[in-house]
């Protein structure tokens, strides 16, 4: 999750600085228009959310690898964003990186009160109950939280888009 959050704040940094165009990618009728859009582009990097980057339709799945073989990618399903781009236009930088790992608190948690109890979800659809004397040390034990900061950067060496980015339709 946490290079999922990276990719999107890259991106979301070359959007707002005017870098990139917008494009949707359910606009493309199949695979071949949008290859041909990425050879018409000159992009050659993939970055940000694979399933909007890739082919969709998996019989063209060779075709499209072919086509691509020389792109650079950085992906994750878990990205709001993806984009297309030309790398040596653009250069990223992180600095100042801190990381804190830490148990988890009630807190961290969404729960439910009720008799008595507490509800708690530690996935999708998987409801445990508890005392409310035993789910502090539950969650304490159960997970760990990660809070990760640091400052990013991003130069570009065009005055023109260097390529274009696609958003998730779900968003």
């Amino acid at each position: 999750m946490v290079v999922a959050m990276l990719l999107d704040a890259y991106i979301k940094q070359l959007i707002d600085g005017g870098c990139l165009k917008q494009k949707k990618r359910v606009e493309f009728t199949d695979d071949m228009e949008y290859i041909r859009f990425l050879k018409a582009e000159q992009v050659n990097m993939f970055m940000g959310a694979e399933y909007l980057l890739k082919n969709w339709d998996w019989k063209m799945t060779e075709v499209f690898n072919n086509a691509t073989s020389n792109f650079g990618q950085i992906t994750s399903n878990a990205c709001m964003y993806g984009m297309v781009y030309k790398r040596e236009d653009v250069r990223f930088f992180l600095t100042d990186l801190d990381v804190v790992i830490r148990d988890c608190r009630l807190e961290d948690e969404t729960v439910k009160y009720s008799n008595g109890s507490v509800e708690y979800e530690p996935v999708k659809d998987v409801v445990l109950k508890f005392p409310n004397s035993e789910i502090k040390n539950f969650i304490a034990h159960d997970k760990k939280v990660i809070d990760v900061t640091a400052k990013i950067a991003v130069e570009v060496d065009s005055d023109q888009p260097i390529g274009v980015y696609f958003i998730d339709k779900r968003f």
